[in-house]
């Protein structure tokens, strides 16, 4: 939806170079909301109306604390943010290498995963529901660190029953250090992304950390599994994407330093559609962030973006998205010659190296063919799955962690019990929970009357931002008396939404801007000492970030619905796990939604530390049931906070 804030019922008729002038005039502007300092000036930081023109002071500091202003990006706040994210970093490296290889036995998945590495290594061609980069990356690692070498079947009867131990000879360490580096990974990364889309330092800390003491991506991160893999390339994309969308245009050929920046963007495009092809070649749920983020780079969604992505540009990254594909399923196919528990799932024309099943009279089919037919039967062969499975849980169910997957159980001589039980940290679901309604509801509420925006982009903003002045008809004394009144009154179609997304930010902005673009928009009265022009600069200001607050909030609400979609309405048995990519894009959703409604910069900072503590704190409770470490019957109960975490 193209949300963002008109001044329908302004009273005041002031040109664009005006208003710009009082903007300056008032202090009102873009400053760093929070890079190190801390420090707030101008009239939100005094807390005290613009001065007249006569007895202004000299030394105007911008706006330093509008809620969802942009920070300093200058050389040594880049440092800092490098900084944390090798301090992340190294946090997550512990977290996920500690007691990396214990138990040596057999959890879960690696049931499944495990044997498949072990088919490559035979070369027999087996067949999974899943694409096969993460596979493929685990089998190489594998074989360059420690050896992979093939194995006859019967000696991979330990994979027949989870909780087998694994043969000394049997290489399932690199495996599992390959998923611990792309977890721990995903933390920097996701700090990144946070600091992307303008959040403050304190605050994309908060949303790094909610990753970092997950139990459920922790776990997810130490074994022989893929979804670390994918959430690193998914939460890469979005990233990559959102540095695309920040990145200049290309200047004119000719002019200084323009190879240059053409070569960066280019390399850009090529990174944005290499992170694309490997989220779908993971898994087909990975198409949820490519797909959101692939439509607002064509659409040139106003709420997001300036301008669109160039046409060519999307085409390569596209092009390049599907071309690491198809080079995926090339190796795929190379590294698996011969028959083997796969073959039913072919039809009759493939010929494989002792294959009973190849029909010599019917052509062999190319590679795209084998591609396009094998692809269809893992969307099917995924459909027809009806096992239920005694730890699975409904997508409704995942926000809350209300269901837990036993893993692993070792019950020893009865006296301590060790488990893997895959479960959420609580204070990150609850918050994120809270955030994502809180979000879904203000974008409903808010763009009820905006849902074709995008073909009516510039009618509705030449309506309410003209080119060349803030001219608007004066309010009926009616519609100024009551704010109730006023949202029904009006009869343009834009009324509902846009006022109700003033609003909003007349409640969450500081309040000499409230009390400006209150008057602006007739739902209160503004004091005689404010200028008109003041108040015309406030409200221009406030449509430009609240257009981009708002755009982000649409961004990380349509990630998070998108990632949800596959798993509504589906017979098929699901997992908490599944959750993960949705998770990742509600994290820092929390992050939005907290920075844009917490004015008070040292508050903030301390809702941050308090919730950053709180989830350790979880993590720190349930570390027994991510390491396997020993707990005594009555610790194992007190563990199980939720009736369904049996």
């Amino acid at each position: 939806c193209g949300l963002v804030i008109g001044t329908s019922d302004a009273r005041a008729s002031v040109s664009m170079k005006s208003a710009s002038g009082a903007r300056r005039r008032a202090g009102i502007g873009v400053g760093a909301s929070d890079s190190g300092a801390g420090s707030e000036s101008g009239i939100a930081a005094r807390g005290k109306l613009p001065r007249k023109r006569g007895g202004e002071s000299k030394a105007r500091a911008p706006l330093a604390r509008f809620a969802w202003a942009p920070e300093d990006e200058g050389r040594r706040a880049a440092a800092i943010d490098a900084a944390l994210m090798c301090a992340l970093l190294v946090s997550a490296l512990g977290t996920r290498l500690f007691r990396l290889f214990s138990p040596p036995q057999v959890i879960f998945d690696e049931y499944h995963f495990a044997r498949f590495l072990a088919e490559y290594a035979n070369g027999e061609y087996f067949f999974d529901i899943h694409p096969p980069l993460a596979k493929l990356v685990m089998l190489f690692a594998a074989r360059a660190v420690g050896g992979f070498p093939p194995r006859p079947r019967e000696e991979l009867a330990f994979l027949d029953k989870i909780g087998n131990p694994m043969p000394a000879d049997f290489n399932f360490h690199t495996p599992r250090a390959v998923s611990a580096l792309f977890g721990s990974a995903c933390i920097p990364l996701l700090f990144r992304t946070a600091r992307l889309l303008r959040l403050p330092r304190d605050v994309a800390l908060m949303v790094a950390a909610f990753a970092l003491f997950d139990m459920n991506l922790a776990i997810e991160s130490r074994l022989v599994l893929t979804d670390a893999q994918l959430l690193f390339w998914c939460g890469a994309a979005l990233c990559l994407m959102l540095e695309l969308w920040r990145f200049p245009c290309f200047p004119p050929a000719g002019t200084r330093g323009s190879r240059a920046l053409q070569a960066q963007r280019w390399a850009l495009v090529a990174a944005t559609g290499l992170a694309c092809g490997a989220c779908i070649s993971i898994k087909f749920t990975g198409l949820a962030t490519p797909g959101v983020t692939g439509l607002a780079s064509l659409t040139g969604a106003s709420w997001l973006l300036r301008r669109r992505v160039p046409l060519l540009e999307c085409a390569v990254i596209g092009a390049v998205g599907v071309l690491l594909k198809l080079a995926v399923w090339a190796v795929h196919f190379a590294l698996l010659p011969k028959s083997g528990s796969g073959d039913v799932y072919m039809s009759r024309a493939w010929a494989l190296e002792g294959s009973t099943r190849h029909d010599p009279a019917l052509p062999e089919p190319g590679f795209l063919a084998k591609v396009l037919e094998l692809n269809v039967e893992m969307v099917r062969a995924s459909a027809r799955i009806s096992a239920r499975h005694a730890w699975e849980s409904k997508w409704y169910e995942w926000p809350l962690s209300l269901r837990g997957i036993l893993y692993f159980a070792d019950y020893g001589d009865g006296t301590q019990t060790k488990w893997i039980y895959l479960v959420g940290n609580l204070v990150v679901y609850m918050l994120t929970a809270a955030a994502v309604a809180v979000a879904l509801v203000t974008l409903a509420v808010v763009g009820a009357k905006l849902v074709s925006a995008h073909s009516r982009r510039k009618k509705f903003r030449a309506s309410i931002r003209p080119a060349k002045s803030l001219s608007v008809p004066p309010v009926s004394k009616s519609e100024s008396t009551s704010a109730g009144s006023s949202f029904g009154a009006d009869s343009a179609a834009t009324t509902l939404p846009v006022r109700c997304s003033a609003l909003w930010f007349v409640l969450f902005s500081p309040w000499p801007v409230r009390a400006a673009t209150a008057a602006e928009l007739g739902l209160g009265k503004i004091s005689a000492e404010v200028e008109e022009e003041a108040a015309a600069a406030a409200a221009t200001a406030l449509h430009e970030r609240a257009e981009e607050f708002l755009g982000h909030i649409a961004l990380l609400s349509s990630g998070w619905l998108v990632n949800m979609l596959p798993y509504i309405g589906i017979s098929r048995c699901a997992f908490l796990y599944h959750y993960l990519p949705g998770l990742w894009y509600g994290e820092l959703l929390a992050g939005v939604m907290l920075h844009g409604a917490v004015r008070s910069v040292p508050a903030r900072r301390a809702i941050c530390a308090t919730l950053i503590i709180a989830s350790a704190c979880v993590y720190a409770f349930f570390a027994p049931w991510v390491y396997a470490l020993p707990l005594t019957p009555p610790q194992l109960k007190a563990h199980q906070w939720l009736p369904r975490w049996d």
